[in-house]
């Protein structure tokens, strides 16, 4: 006879795990469930409220608990190739984030309270289905290393410009025909890649971007001589 009828194999063993470790009274910072086919997001890691780095990959989740937030001391979440259509808005309380991936999932927009991850270093959002950017997002004061590559973006605000923490950007595969003027105040940019849009020729944005001090550029065919390539 089951002990448990009806339930998930994997959620079953979560749960003595769970129960284990609050016997124990063990703190547990670092946890990786990836390659397991997991179709739900296991609610007994919401319980695990020391984790410091949580890795989700290469699952088929499609959705994230609104209780995420209980992960308050969270600082790095992988989430990459799952099958997420969007993102809760609680997950935008987990300000010690510094660094969330997210590639290969089906978002299409991101939660308004974005910019509150204050603290949030590194994102990865390759291979998505974005169109726009909350203006919110852009309070990302801290960020350093973006990743919007393969998605639909048509069009760079100018508040993008405010990102002055940002050292890797790459846009590459999107549906952009410009970049905002203002990219030349991006001072700390050393890596920009804008391959693979339907870029308009435009010497004056070349001329804007001497002003930076970049490593390497991909995508555009003019190269200042102040461009160093490695």
């Amino acid at each position: 006879e089951e002990v448990w009828p009806h339930r998930d194999p994997y959620e079953v063993i979560f749960m003595v795990m769970g129960n284990r470790i609050k016997l124990e009274n063990r703190k547990v910072i670092d946890l990786s469930l990836g390659h397991l086919k997991l179709s739900e997001f296991p609610k007994v890691i919401l319980n695990l409220t020391d984790l410091r780095v949580l890795s989700l990959r290469v699952n088929k989740i499609k959705d994230i608990p609104e209780k995420i937030n209980k992960l308050s001391s969270l600082k790095e979440l992988w989430l990459g190739s799952n099958e997420l259509s969007y993102l809760p808005e609680s997950i935008c309380e987990i300000t010690s984030l510094e660094a969330l991936w997210l590639d290969q999932n089906k978002i299409t927009y991101l939660p308004k309270g974005f910019g509150n991850l204050e603290n949030l270093k590194v994102l990865r959002l390759i291979g998505n289905r974005l169109q726009i950017i909350p203006p919110s997002f852009f309070k990302l004061s801290s960020l350093e290393h973006l990743d919007l590559s393969n998605n639909n973006l048509k069009d760079l605000p100018h508040s993008f410009c405010s990102l002055k923490s940002l050292k890797w950007l790459s846009l590459s595969s999107n549906n952009l025909k410009k970049l905002p003027e203002c990219i030349k105040n991006l001072k700390s940019l050393e890596h920009l890649d804008v391959k693979g849009n339907p870029l308009v020729k435009n010497p004056e944005i070349v001329e804007k971007l001497k002003k930076l001090k970049i490593k390497e550029i991909i995508g555009i065919k003019r190269k200042p001589k102040s461009f160093r390539i490695f």
